[in-house]
C-alpha cells in the first residue's frame, strides 16, 4: 500500500524500518506505541484486520527493562 500527497507518504512496514523506529523511539516520544497500556492504538490495529497473537513481557533494544507487549499478526 502506498498513499502519498504533498505532505505526507504513508506506504507498507518494509525490512529496515525496525532500524529508523528505534531511532525515532529513542527520545521516548513514542513510548506507548504498542504497548499494552495504549488502548486506543491496539483497537485501532484490530480494526484493522491485525489479531492479537499473544501477550507477554519483552525487552525492546532501547528499553532498560522488560515490559508487557502485545504481538500481533495480519492474515492476507
Amino acid at each position: 500500500m502506498r498513499i502519498e500527497t504533498e505532505r505526507i507518504i504513508i506506504r507498507s512496514i518494509e525490512r529496515g524500518d525496525e532500524m529508523v523506529f528505534a531511532e525515532m523511539a529513542k527520545d521516548g516520544s513514542l513510548h506507548d506505541i504498542g504497548f499494552d497500556a495504549n488502548v486506543p492504538s491496539w483497537k485501532t490495529a484490530e480494526k484493522a484486520g491485525f489479531v492479537l497473537e499473544e501477550k507477554r513481557m519483552y525487552k525492546d533494544i532501547d528499553d532498560s527493562e522488560e515490559q508487557l507487549y502485545r504481538f500481533y499478526s495480519i492474515k492476507r
